[in-house]
């Protein structure tokens, strides 16, 4: 991803503009691996002359669309009974399992309302699987078009297009033949109208969305034809020649009624997770940067140049975040944007820099001891300390764990103190609890 490019994406985050929409081609990659619609046909053909000892028609071979019609035109309803449960059975499974990179980016982005919506024509739930492993306690992905406008659920809209192998597994969308009639026809329509609504003036990212199924793509087209967006962002392997002899009405529309449109050769999961790393460290630094006229009235002095370590891995970004933002590992980080409430963290992060401390990974290492720094802003350390209490272990445990923000506890120093066996409160970091205040008496650096 080219710097401007990384701009502009997160110019569109912080203006609330963006949308994601994406296919079959994120599911695709490593560790996810589903197969392509070619492949799955063709696993399809074969198994049904095992089962049978019959041939289908040549043209359904390496056509998932065209077998899923030859079915579906049956009069004995064999699509469901035999193309569904029989052919598609033993793949349900791995539509469960395995999400990769893309999926983990795209279900944070989701709960932090990185992007407004997301489209997807995929029916497995990696997404929700991803949702989940980050801490989604409820994921609830928009089916019809009143889930879009649940008031109970805290993430933004995974409206799958497509269905979902899990919640309408018979009803799933195979061939454009479904189209045109109920429940499909009325779910796609109320689909549609909501996108129709709200995709004018957006800024788009598609990620492995350009079909081989010209019913997905009609669908596709048919939600965006009338509107021009901002800017297109297609982000896909292929070709500009092989995406336009695909889709030539998505190719023209996209290249000829947006202000902006950018074609992006690379895989759609590393590409979501560059744009999540670069999401994530920019939201760190902004955070550290609102900090510093608060330390140079402190110390009287100018901070250390605010970088982060370009070695930081996503997931030291993300441990950082739940950290900077309060939440234990066990819970989804739901903030996009920091507040004043969060400036005594960052000051705490510029005062441990300034006094010699290294960041590596999500903890600092300062005077030979590891600290997690955490956002507690107006709570006891022994209410800290209880939502944090279902933490697995981490893989390095810290020597301390600052509560910043937090008042010291009136509850007796022998309920809440560190440890495991006899105390009433057993964190997952088994380090020493304690309040900023106390920080660097404990390093023994002293500070303004």
């Amino acid at each position: 991803m080219t710097d401007d490019l990384s701009s502009r994406l997160l110019l569109s985050i912080e203006g609330n503009r963006l949308v994601v929409l994406c296919g079959a081609g994120l599911s695709m990659a490593n560790p996810s691996n589903l197969p392509s619609a070619r492949r799955l046909a063709e696993i399809c053909w074969q198994k049904f002359q095992r089962i049978t000892g019959h041939t289908l028609p040549n043209n359904t071979r390496d056509n998932l669309e065209v077998l899923a019609k030859h079915f579906w035109q049956k009069r004995n309803n064999e699509f469901v009974a035999v193309f569904i449960q029989k052919l598609l059975g033993s793949f349900w499974q791995d539509f469960r399992y395995d999400p990769n990179v893309g999926h983990q980016a795209i279900a944070d982005f989701l709960a932090c309302g990185i992007v407004e919506f997301v489209i997807s024509t995929n029916l497995d739930i990696l997404i929700e699987v991803a949702a989940e492993n980050l801490g989604e306690k409820d994921f609830v992905a928009a089916i019809e078009s009143h889930d879009m406008d649940r008031t109970e659920i805290h993430h933004k809209p995974l409206i799958k297009l497509h269905g979902c192998c899990v919640r309408t597994r018979d009803e799933t969308v195979w061939c454009d033949d479904q189209l045109n009639k109920d429940p499909v026809r009325k779910r796609i329509r109320g689909i549609k109208n909501w996108v129709k609504g709200r995709l004018p003036e957006r800024d788009l990212l598609i990620i492995g969305f350009w079909s081989d199924w010209a019913y997905l793509n009609k669908i596709l087209s048919d939600c965006v034809s009338q509107i021009e967006p901002r800017s297109v962002v297609l982000v896909d392997p292929s070709t500009d020649s092989e995406l336009q002899a695909k889709a030539p009405e998505l190719w023209k529309w996209a290249n000829d009624h947006s202000g902006y449109f950018e074609h992006v050769r690379q895989s759609g999961d590393m590409f979501l997770d560059e744009l999540r790393y670069c999401f994530s460290e920019r939201f760190l630094v902004r955070l550290i940067l609102d900090s510093e006229s608060v330390y140079e009235k402190k110390c009287g002095k100018h901070s250390k140049p605010v970088e982060l370590d370009k070695a930081l891995k996503i997931s030291d970004l993300y441990a950082l975040r739940r950290d900077f933002t309060g939440e234990p590992t066990t819970s989804i980080v739901r903030i996009k944007r920091h507040s004043q409430e969060h400036q005594l963290i960052g000051l705490y992060h510029l005062l441990l820099i300034g006094n010699g401390a290294n960041l590596t990974g999500p903890y600092y290492q300062c005077n030979g001891k590891t600290i997690r720094l955490i956002h507690a802003a107006g709570q006891l350390l022994s209410s800290i300390k209880e939502r944090f209490l279902k933490e697995p272990p981490p893989p390095t445990q810290p020597d301390l764990i600052a509560c910043v923000g937090a008042d010291d506890d009136p509850t007796p120093a022998h309920l809440v103190r560190s440890g495991t066996t006899g105390s009433i409160i057993r964190p997952g970091c088994t380090g020493k609890w304690i309040t900023h205040r106390e920080l660097f008496d404990e390093l023994g650096v002293k500070v303004p």
